[in-house]
């Protein structure tokens, strides 16, 4: 193999050389050098030169040494003057190499800022997108929810409820007031079940299934889901509907409209009744007290039902409800049972 230095041309030494020159004439250590040697030069002939007239004052003639160092005080002048031009224009190029850097700063600063605007914007539009896709995800759950519920089979009925409630407990502020409106709904007019020849003598004594897993929904809304509701404003509505043996437990029914429900025989414990209406509400045999709720061992009464809304509603047979114990939150006295005849 042939050696690096071999196979240089005599053009190749000469570009070489030429560049090496350019590097050199450019640098200002190289002209400071020349400027000082030719500043001695200088300085030198001019003291062979007036080497007399250097060395006389007016009072005779100076010794050498006086005269030697009057010659190296004028050559330290006609150095200082290049060093002092030299150090100048070091400091314009340094300045100089400053404000370029400082202006790749600033145009690094810039991009960086347009790179944060882009990354925002993209950051922006990836929540945009998330939010449509969850907001699509939300609408076609919602549909599939209304689809169960009106299912003839009470088991995907069952199903429909749950997933409306989860939709209504994930989205209150898009999705409560809507499902409890189709729960509520479905109370009133609830579809009929093909399941008839599953139904035992034990189930006539309660409410049907579906719509007791409804009341549940509805009385275990959070406070934010109520709080939501009396800004819309918005009632449970179970206008008109059957609720006969229905068990109420440790929910809140508060503002609910119960006008002319048929609530016979249903058990109430621990429930908020607050505002709620009972006009024409058929309370025959209803327990208030909590004594009677099935499936719950502890007997925790009912609470924010006053006489004025006890009085709104009606019994058949005289069957009174049940209210002993129980005190008016306003006037703070004993309920009394009531026989109003519907």
């Amino acid at each position: 193999m042939v050696p690096e230095v071999a196979r240089r041309t005599p053009a190749t030494l000469r570009v070489e050389g030429a560049m090496l020159m350019r590097d050199v004439l450019k640098s200002g250590t190289f002209w400071f050098s020349v400027v000082s040697m030719v500043a001695i030069g200088v300085v030198l002939g001019l003291s062979v030169e007036f080497w007399g007239a250097l060395s006389e004052l007016k009072h005779g003639e100076e010794s050498l040494s006086t005269t030697i160092r009057n010659i190296m005080l004028i050559l330290a002048a006609i150095l200082a003057l290049p060093l002092a031009i030299w150090r100048g224009w070091v400091a314009e190029r340094q300045l100089s190499v400053s404000d370029k850097q400082l202006d790749v700063s600033q145009n690094d600063l810039q991009l960086s800022q347009q790179q944060l605007r882009l990354t925002d914007q993209q950051i922006r539009l990836a929540e945009s997108s998330a939010r449509q896709a969850e907001e699509s995800s939300a609408s076609q759950r919602y549909l599939t929810g209304l689809q169960m519920l009106g299912d003839r089979s009470l088991t995907v009925r069952m199903g429909g409820i749950t997933a409306l409630q989860d939709l209504a407990n994930e989205f209150p502020e898009e999705y409560d007031i809507q499902v409890m409106r189709q729960l509520c709904q479905f109370a009133r007019n609830p579809t009929a079940d093909n399941n008839v020849d599953s139904v035992d003598e034990s189930s006539e004594a309660r409410l049907r299934e579906d719509v007791q897993r409804i009341l549940q929904v509805v009385g275990g809304r959070s406070e934010r889901q109520i709080a939501l509701e009396e800004a819309e404003p918005y009632s449970p509505n179970f206008i008109d509907a059957d609720l006969r043996r229905g068990q109420f437990w440790s929910a809140d029914f508060s503002n609910a409209i119960f006008l002319r429900a048929n609530l016979e025989e249903a058990n109430f414990g621990n429930v908020n009744l607050r505002n709620v209406v009972l006009e024409d509400a058929n309370l025959s045999g209803v327990d208030f007290t909590g004594e009677f709720v099935v499936d719950r061992i502890s007997q925790v009464p009912s609470y924010g039902l006053t006489q004025a809304q006890l009085d709104m509603a009606c019994v058949k047979g005289g069957k009174s409800p049940n209210v002993v114990g129980m005190v008016d939150p306003i006037t703070g006295e004993d309920l009394e049972s009531i026989d109003r005849e519907c």
